[in-house]
């Protein structure tokens, strides 16, 4: 179950409805509020509430759209550092889940 302190999920939430929903409004947010994307995005990411979806191509295409919107977001906001450390989590998952496949 996802806990971001905002929204608070029912036992039989669809991690998936969910997380597409604050990746459809962060998107939104990114251009003229990074700010609001980053907050709306953030606890999940750090929490990798990716790995709650069961389709491995999904939880694919959420975690690069999370990654993309939060890096998007904290360089307009100038926070360069922050990018890097999303970009680092990303390759570490890509890297991690490569490995996994191969096997």
């Amino acid at each position: 179950q996802i806990d971001s302190g905002r929204e608070q999920p029912s036992k039989h939430a669809n991690p998936e409805r969910l997380l597409g929903n604050s990746i459809t409004k962060a998107a939104s947010d990114t251009a003229k509020n990074p700010t609001r994307a980053i907050n709306t995005l953030k606890v999940y990411f750090e929490q990798r509430a990716w790995h709650q979806i069961k389709d491995a191509n999904q939880r694919s295409r959420v975690r690069e759209d999370m990654a993309n919107i939060l890096m998007h977001s904290y360089r307009k906001k100038n926070q360069p550092e922050e990018a890097e450390k999303v970009l680092k989590i990303l390759e570490s998952e890509k890297a991690i889940f490569n490995q996994v496949e191969e096997k």
